[in-house]
């Protein structure tokens, strides 16, 4: 008995990975949850990647530090990843779920709205109605404008 106790004991202990898990699908300058194809978009999640990776030449690769991103099954190109944030491109011919494969584990399909169109801007700030990150040379602001957008005050 003392012996297979001691058995028991130099066995290491096989814990369950934990899949991905998409908490939120954004574009990557407004927040806006309306994607479009071509668009930079960020997913937030947990799990999302079993460590960190970015993009260091283009083209952009699909696979970075072993994570991967399909929008109805087709493949995205990345930018970043890291275990709970991912970058990557809306691909042509994406449909409406979403789903992060890190290594063998997949995450759930998450829904995902995408239209023909969805402005967003990057801003100085980083808030979705912060002033536009944008510039002259001189380094003076460039004042943009646009339609579509909503009651902006």
């Amino acid at each position: 008995m003392r012996s297979l106790a001691l058995c028991l004991l130099a066995v290491p202990m096989a814990w369950a990975a934990t899949p991905p898990s998409i908490a939120s699908v954004v574009d990557s300058a407004g927040y806006g949850t309306t994607l479009a194809e071509g668009l930079v978009a960020t997913a937030f999640g947990a799990n999302l990647s079993t460590g960190t990776g970015a993009a260091t030449q283009f083209p952009l690769t699909q696979v970075l530090a072993g994570t991967q991103v399909f929008v109805n099954g087709v493949a995205a190109d990345l930018y970043y990843v890291s275990p709970t944030q991912i970058n990557f491109i809306v691909p042509p011919k994406g449909g409406q779920s979403l789903t992060v494969v890190s290594g063998q584990l997949s995450s759930p399909a998450t829904p995902v709205t995408i239209g023909l169109w969805a402005p967003g801007f990057f801003t100085m700030d980083s808030a979705p109605t912060g002033p536009v990150a944008a510039e002259h040379a001189d380094g003076s602001p460039i004042t943009a404008g646009g339609i579509g957008l909503g009651s902006k005050s």
